[in-house]
């Protein structure tokens, strides 16, 4: 009895299932990883592809940029909808155009036009933005010109000055054209990091300043090892571009800050801590300035930061800034918002300067408890506006002597520079005075400045308008900036 137990324990345990080498265990775990990586992998594709065929997640545009702040990106299908609606690519150089021939071909005459979103146009398709259909109609009469849309959304005239090296030198134009918008003045003083851009300023000297300070903090940041590490990813994948947009979008719901406050802690370390183990972001960044670091006279002096520039030879119809009351910019720019006056009358050379002293009417007898009430508002209200305009020629100085430099860039390579107003709001005084202020620079240094907002019927804030969506151009309104273009320019 005791002999057959054994054999058949022995039977047993011969017949029991033996365990698996270290090495088969190895494989195993290897089959499953690959198996799940492939598997997420397919759902991954699967999901880029319907997005592809939507068109979903396409509407991301600009990248970040050592020298300009950020730029396009380039060879990107752009999808916009939050303000019109079209489809179209940005090409090599971050432009939304076509690939032109280099060299330029013999016989052909090239226009760059460089603006911010409203030269960009991506609320219309791309062959009704206004430069498109002014190289339609020109091609169409037989004459051989490219006019190419070199718009950037949110762009200044500085921004627009020190691209043009980089840029739009290389297409060799015959002619720039800078669409002057409402703000492009700000952009160029404003800065911000969000998104980073390049500052300018003049000094007490009258030496002008670029200040590299919010784009070198932004690269300095931890989040620029992403940006730079996974900038192929960032630009091609619909998926990364959904969850940006949505997080944007849902960033200020009181349920999805709360809901994030439990997801973002825990995240948050495991995040920098891989980010640091990604390369710094800021390893090209002298070599993206070094285009730009001989554009301006006497750039040695001051390590290519700042540069030395001229008085003026134009003199302001403003008082100048040193009677100006000290108030506080910020309360400045939300009060300008309230003034309005018609277009006619801010633009006229024959207005009284509104820094003049201005005569109080005399109170009547009966009101004389509400008199120096009403007095000293009025007495605020002017301070105020004189506040803003000693705002605004300390700006303008700036931007006209961007344009001045960048008149000089355009001479060194045989390039004519127009300026064109584009419209704003009735009530933009300001920004009106600014136009003013460029249409005597243009007659004083030699370059050209075409007033396209006279073209257009006088818009009064929130007002429709048949030219805009909202704050862009419709397609009426880009066909009315190009006949206003082929007038001044192209007409015998």
């Amino acid at each position: 009895m005791i002999e057959l137990k054994d054999k058949e324990t022995k039977q047993v345990i011969q017949s029991a299932p033996q365990g698996k080498s270290l090495g088969a265990r190895c494989l195993s775990f290897g089959v499953g990883v690959l198996g799940s990586v492939l598997a997420f992998a397919s759902v991954y594709a699967l999901v880029e592809g319907l997005f592809a065929l939507a068109h979903v997640g396409e509407d991301t545009v600009a990248r970040p940029d050592p020298l300009l702040g950020y730029t396009h990106i380039e060879n990107h299908n752009v999808t916009f909808r939050s303000e019109g609606y079209s489809r179209s690519r940005v090409n090599a150089l971050g432009f939304r155009d076509k690939i032109y021939r280099l060299p330029k071909p013999a016989g052909t005459q090239r226009v760059c036009v460089v603006g911010d979103s409203m030269t960009m146009g991506l609320e219309v398709a791309l062959d009704k933005t206004f430069s498109k259909v002014l190289e339609k109609r020109l091609q169409a009469e037989g004459r051989n010109v490219e006019v190419l849309n070199c718009g950037m959304t949110g762009s200044g005239t500085g921004q627009q000055y020190l691209g043009f090296r980089k840029y739009i030198a290389p297409l060799q134009p015959d002619m720039l054209i800078v669409a002057y918008h409402l703000g492009d003045t700000d952009d160029n003083v404003g800065g911000g990091t969000n998104p980073p851009r390049p500052t300018f300023e003049l000094d007490d000297q009258r030496k002008l300043r670029i200040d590299f300070k919010d784009v070198d903090k932004w690269f300095a940041g931890e989040n620029s090892r992403f940006y730079s590490s996974f900038a192929w990813f960032r630009s091609h994948s619909r998926i990364l571009a959904v969850l940006s947009k949505a997080d944007l979008d849902l960033h200020a719901d009181p349920s999805y800050k709360f809901l994030m406050r439990f997801v973002e802690k825990p995240l948050q370390s495991v995040w920098s801590r891989f980010l640091k183990t990604l390369p710094e972001g800021n390893w090209h960044i002298a070599q993206s300035r070094s285009v730009a670091e001989d554009m301006l006279p006497n750039s040695g002096e001051s390590a290519g930061k700042t540069f030395s520039a001229p008085s003026s030879p134009l003199k302001s119809d403003l008082s100048s800034t040193a009677s100006a009351p000290k108030t506080p910019e910020k309360q400045l720019s939300k009060a300008g918002a309230d003034i309005a006056a018609p277009k006619e009358a801010v633009i006229s050379t024959q207005n009284t300067s509104l820094t003049n002293p201005v005569a109080m009417p005399p109170q009547p007898a009966a009101a004389a408890v509400v008199a120096p009430v009403a007095v000293q508002r009025g007495q605020d209200d002017i301070a105020l506006l004189q506040g803003m305009i000693a705002i605004h020629n300390n700006r303008m100085a700036v931007t006209s002597e961007i344009l001045r430099r960048l008149n000089q860039e355009c001479r060194k390579i045989n390039c004519k520079l127009v300026v064109c107003g584009l419209p704003a709001y009735d009530n933009s005084i300001i920004y009106y005075r600014e136009l003013n202020d460029i249409a005597k620079q243009a007659k004083a240094e030699g370059f050209q400045y075409i007033p396209s907002w006279q073209d257009y019927p006088a818009r009064k804030p929130m007002a429709d308008s048949p030219h805009h969506f909202t704050s862009h151009f419709n397609n009426a309104g880009h066909q009315v900036l190009s006949d206003s273009l082929y007038r001044a320019l192209f007409c015998k």
